[in-house]
């Protein structure tokens, strides 16, 4: 497990946002390299208290977010709480809004592909895409979860594809 935070009760708004975006970006480059690694972790983000000494962390905002990655999140995606997704929406507004995206459940998600450079990143789409078939034939009716998750990654990163080819096909 990982756990992040960051302290924003006593900040200014502006400064709140920035921080909510900077924690977006790093779960963006997470997800890219736990991806990259053959991982494929999901997990969730929410606002709320927490509590943490040298041995343990509690609190509401850790059962929450524990309870998103857990029964919420399913396939190999950061999703937002969805009483935050505004909060969230608001802090990635000045990046025209990068970063968030949202699944075909309606769920809020970290997109690490959403920025305006994504062809920088087809290299990289196109080898998960072909690593990931290849995950896809060996737990192919063997573990329905496993095929689950591994399927929605092959749509997403088909997607992902599709819009690359799209601008491609428009710049010629």
């Amino acid at each position: 497990n990982i756990v992040l935070s960051l302290p924003c009760e006593n900040l200014e708004e502006e400064r709140q946002l920035f921080s909510f975006f900077s924690m977006l970006t790093f779960c963006a480059f997470l997800l890219m390299y736990f991806w990259k690694s053959g991982l494929l972790i999901r997990g969730g983000i929410s606002v709320g208290t927490y509590f943490s000494d040298e041995l343990m962390i509690w609190g509401k905002g850790l059962v929450k977010t524990y309870q998103l990655e857990n029964q919420i999140a399913v396939y190999p995606r950061i999703i937002i709480d969805p009483k935050d997704k505004k909060l969230f929406a608001a802090a990635c507004e000045p990046f025209e809004n990068v970063l968030l995206n949202e699944d075909f459940d309606g769920i809020c998600f970290v997109d690490p592909f959403l920025w305006k450079d994504i062809k920088r990143h087809e290299n990289m789409l196109r080898e998960l895409l072909c690593e990931n078939v290849k995950q896809l034939k060996a737990a192919h009716k063997k573990d329905f979860k496993i095929e689950q998750k591994l399927l929605w990654f092959n749509r997403y990163l088909k997607e992902k594809i599709s819009i690359l080819e799209t601008e491609k096909h428009y710049m010629e």
